[in-house]
Formats: C-alpha cells, sequence, structure tokens
C-alpha cells in the first residue's frame, strides 16, 4: 500500500492534509525505485485554487504561486519523510499542495511556468503616481489577494497601469500560455483587459498584447488563459520586456479584482517531470477560514510531504 499527507507547520500551529497520487506521479516513483530517474520528490509547491477535488488524472495545481526544493529526506516508521519551506517573502493565501519531481523542467531551459505579477508589485499610472495614492484619482487597490497582498480593482472607470519591468520571454513558445487570475466581486457584463508587453528598444518600442474576456456571470475567482500565439505583436518586439501595461476602457459591467499573471509552460514534455501528489486544504471550491492558510510576510512556512509504504 502506497498513501500520503501532507504536514503545514507555521507559528506551532500544525495541520495535516491528505492527498492523492497522481497516475503519472506513480509511474515517476516506480522509475525511480527501478533506477530510470534521478527523483521522485525534489520540491513542494503551493497554489491558490480549489475548484476541482484532487484527482489521479491531475497533472498539474490549478493555480500554482511558488514553488520550494526539498531540503531534507528522512525515515521515520513506515513514511519517506520530506521537508522544505515557504521563505517568509512569499505571501497570500494557500488552497492547494502539491509534489513535483523536480523546482523546474530541465527540458524549458528556465522558461518553466512564472508567476510575473502579483499585483503586490509598485503600478503606476502614466504619470508614475502610485496607484491607489491620494494623487491619483482612478484604479484603487484592494487587499487580501490570494497571491501576493493586494489586488487590482478594475470597475465602471476601468483602468490604465503601468509597471516597470525586466524579463525575457524568449523561451515561451507560441504553443504555451498565459494565465490572469481574478475575483468577480459584482455581476455584470464581461469585461474587457489587454496584457500588454511592451519592449522600449530604439528607434520604435515593439509590443505584444492580448485582450482577455473576464466572466461577469458569478462571482468568485476563475482563471483566463490564452496561447502565446495568439497574441498580437506590434512593431520589432525582441522578448525583452521593459514595461507592463494592464488597460480596460471605462464600461458598465461587472467589477473585477485582478490577483495574479501567469506564464504556463507548456510544450516541453517531460515523462520524469510532473505533479506526483496534490491536496487541497478544505472542501471544493470553499472559501472560509478552512479551505486555505493564510501565509503571511514576514513568517516561514514549514511543509511535509509524508509517503507510506507498507
Amino acid at each position: 500500500m502506497i498513501k500520503g499527507r501532507y504536514v503545514v507547520k507555521m507559528d506551532d500551529n500544525v495541520k495535516e492534509f491528505n492527498n492523492v497520487i497522481t497516475t503519472e506521479g506513480l509511474a515517476i516513483i516506480r522509475n525511480y525505485l527501478a533506477g530510470n530517474t534521478s527523483n521522485w520528490a525534489g520540491s513542494i509547491a503551493v497554489g491558490t485554487l480549489n475548484s476541482s477535488a484532487p484527482s489521479s488524472s491531475d497533472s498539474k495545481l490549478e493555480f500554482e504561486i511558488a514553488r520550494v526544493p526539498v531540503l531534507i529526506y528522512s525515515v521515520e516508521d513506515n513514511e519517506i519523510v520530506l521537508n522544505a519551506t515557504l521563505s517568509s517573502e512569499i505571501e497570500g493565501r494557500v488552497y492547494e499542495l502539491g509534489v513535483y519531481p523536480a523546482v523546474s523542467n530541465a527540458a524549458s531551459l528556465g522558461f518553466d511556468d512564472k508567476v510575473i505579477a502579483t499585483f503586490s508589485e509598485n503600478w503606476t499610472d502614466e504619470f508614475d503616481v502610485p496607484l491607489g495614492s491620494s494623487n491619483f484619482s482612478g484604479t484603487e487597490e484592494a487587499v487580501e489577494g490570494r497571491s501576493g497582498y493586494r489586488n487590482l480593482i478594475v470597475g465602471a472607470s476601468g483602468i490604465e497601469a503601468y509597471l516597470e519591468s525586466g524579463i525575457d520571454v524568449s523561451g515561451y513558445s507560441q504553443l504555451d500560455s498565459f494565465t490572469v487570475l481574478y475575483n468577480v466581486t459584482a455581476t455584470g457584463a464581461n469585461r474587457t483587459v489587454r496584457v500588454e508587453f511592451v519592449d522600449d528598444q530604439l528607434p520604435t518600442a515593439g509590443t505584444r498584447y492580448f485582450d482577455f474576456v473576464l466572466n461577469g456571470s458569478s462571482t468568485g475567482y476563475k482563471t483566463v488563459t490564452a496561447l502565446i500565439g495568439n497574441f498580437t505583436s506590434t512593431g520589432n518586439f525582441n522578448n525583452n520586456v521593459s514595461r507592463i501595461i494592464i488597460t480596460s476602457a471605462a464600461a458598465s459591467g461587472c467589477t473585477v479584482q485582478l490577483d495574479a499573471m501567469k506564464f504556463d509552460d507548456a510544450d516541453e514534455t517531460n515523462l520524469d517531470f510532473a505533479l506526483v501528489s496534490r491536496a487541497i486544504i478544505g472542501t471544493v471550491g470553499g472559501n472560509t477560514s478552512n479551505d486555505y492558510i493564510v501565509k503571511p510576510s514576514g513568517v516561514e512556512m514549514d511543509i511535509e510531504y509524508r509517503l507510506e509504504i507498507s
């Protein structure tokens, strides 16, 4: 028999969560025991969604926000025990947990799944006035985001927000995707939000953008995804992003909070790199204090994964 569970420790509080070991995870464990792969559990990941129950067919967390290496391996009774630590800098709400064979997929050459914004960064208007300040009357900021410590509100007045960046996106292909995590707080007509990457090279800046349609038919957290190949490019975009721009026209409709944005690496298949185990904190779709663990900044969170073989 083989089964696993997670033990989360923070501020002297200890909580346990049963898991489902995936079909791909069992194959990776078998290959590891046969000496055909170097590791079966090199990292532990956390995510912010719980719209589905853990299943043996799961291939990734619903919306991963952080992944950290396993630092200690030990054996206690019939259990193999893995220990990892979320650093004090990571902040948000943990709804799901997962184990992967490694922190990164070697086949992706450093262009793995990557969160590029949690809206806790220094977003400004076009005149470099911080959003939410007394000098800027446009978009406000909401606290208590699932990823990071605040969200960006997009309401009837629309939004125009800028973030100075410095990311290389050259390793993401047209078959990779980009995902926006958002929260609908007031229902209404769908809201269109443009995400635009700017490459400020001379003499003419190049851009790459996509207009995401956010579903306003019901409240709650959702994601919307687009293939990189469906983005529109202008000018001479050379994949060195110096600025990210978020825009949405003033219009009636739903009110949304933008929580996070990330690249999703999907085109580099590696049979030795897949989700091994997944657990959710509470009930499917739940959003009470029993359904997540608050991870504040300034505090480390220790996570154990215990695999019993008997």
